[in-house]
């Protein structure tokens, strides 16, 4: 008869943990006022921890694409200082800066008037000439076989300008002579324009370079994007044939700056995803106070503590993936915002972020329970009947 009675009560233990999950749904909702404010401060986390490596990895991915080298027509390079100090071109590496243009047409003229005749290879550079005047030699490598050169310079530099013959305005650099035929105020977001009259002599010479010189990687998406929109204006449907190329070590440069702020700001995301799990914790801490009762008559009846533990786990897994995956809307929402506020930001999701996300829910989950978990295994039926 005893062995009767052992297997009625294993046969009752077993049919409660089949029908934990609908008993814990039924729990959390009429304890909805504890448990809601757990899900969203869990939610909160995994948004911010999911929207901060998606969305960084995207801008990464962004930078890399579109400030590298492509088969487009035009090619435009960013140099900085040290490369032009430190890096012998070989006659590979020159060929490589040829990029033969022939365009049918040519977008519509602005409205800036050009000084200069004849035809010319355009060399446009949009930085300080200083850098340029430093490393003439290695310049002068990169101009091999090239004829005669152009150049768009910042304001600033219109005091040093010399007056050609013709009346045009040109700078010497090393044994080089470039014509000057625009300035740009290198201070404001103002487009750098190219003279059309220029860019039609030049597509008829067959070659365009443009050489773009900047010491400062934090300066180069500015730069980038000031020419960018000058060659828009300039060719019009035509500009999707242009590309720029930036340095590797200046794309490094800026992906760098990118995961340092990704790494600040996931920082901050698993610091609010410690404060969702000390949230979650002191929820089941207050629910396990105010179901002692049921505890207690489930105790008496023959349930063990190591299932009462077992269903308060389940429970804690249910909050913490519920606060997942309405995290992962908030982060679809956020997303949405984003791409609509930030100019050029693609919506991206990386599934292996999202399982971090979820894999980060479940240790919380974990750590969640080990407060009401030790509170249930100090539970004591004598105790508990004593304070009814």
């Amino acid at each position: 008869m005893k062995l009767e009675k052992e297997k009625s009560l294993k046969n009752v233990s077993t049919m409660k943990v089949n029908i934990d999950l609908l008993y814990v749904l039924r729990i959390l909702f009429l304890c909805r006022g504890i448990v809601y404010p757990a899900i969203i401060s869990i939610s909160l986390g995994v948004a911010c921890i999911t929207a901060v490596l998606n969305i960084g990895q995207e801008m990464k991915n962004n930078v890399v694409e579109s400030l590298s080298l492509s088969n487009n027509t035009i090619v435009a390079y960013f140099l900085n200082g040290s490369e032009l100090n430190e890096q012998s071109f070989t006659d590979s590496d020159i060929a490589k800066l040829k990029i033969l243009m022939r365009y049918k047409e040519i977008g519509i003229s602005s409205s800036v008037n050009t000084v200069v005749d004849g035809n010319f290879i355009n060399i446009l550079t949009i930085n300080d000439f200083y850098y340029q005047s430093k490393f003439g030699k290695d310049i002068n490598a990169i101009m091999m076989n090239t004829m005669n050169k152009v150049a768009i310079v910042p304001k600033a530099l219109s005091g040093i300008f010399m007056v050609g013959n013709n009346g045009e305005r040109y700078i010497e650099i090393g044994d080089e002579k470039f014509v000057i035929v625009n300035e740009y105020d290198g201070r404001d977001d103002s487009p750098v324009y190219i003279p059309y009259k220029t860019l039609r002599e030049i597509s008829d010479k067959g070659i365009e370079k443009l050489i773009f010189v900047d010491d400062n990687p934090e300066n180069i998406l500015k730069s980038y994007n000031r020419i960018k929109l000058s060659i828009d204006i300039v060719f019009g449907d035509t500009s999707k044939n242009i590309v720029i190329k930036v340095s590797k070590d200046i794309i490094e440069a800026i992906t760098k700056n990118i995961s340092e702020i990704q790494q600040y700001l996931l920082l901050i995301s698993l610091i609010l995803m410690v404060v969702a799990t000390v949230n979650v914790n002191n929820a089941l801490s207050r629910l396990v106070s105010k179901r002692k009762m049921e505890f207690g008559i489930r105790l008496a009846y023959g349930e063990t503590k190591k299932n009462l533990t077992i269903n308060l786990l389940i429970e804690t897994f249910v909050i913490c993936q519920f606060g997942v995956i309405l995290g992962g809307v908030l982060y679809l929402i956020l997303s949405m915002v984003l791409v609509l506020l930030v100019p050029g930001l693609d919506f991206s999701f990386y599934p292996e972020h999202f399982l971090l996300s979820i894999f980060v829910g479940t240790v919380s989950a974990f750590f969640s329970a080990i407060t009401p978990s030790i509170k249930i295994m100090n539970l004591s039926v004598i105790k508990i009947l004593r304070d009814l």
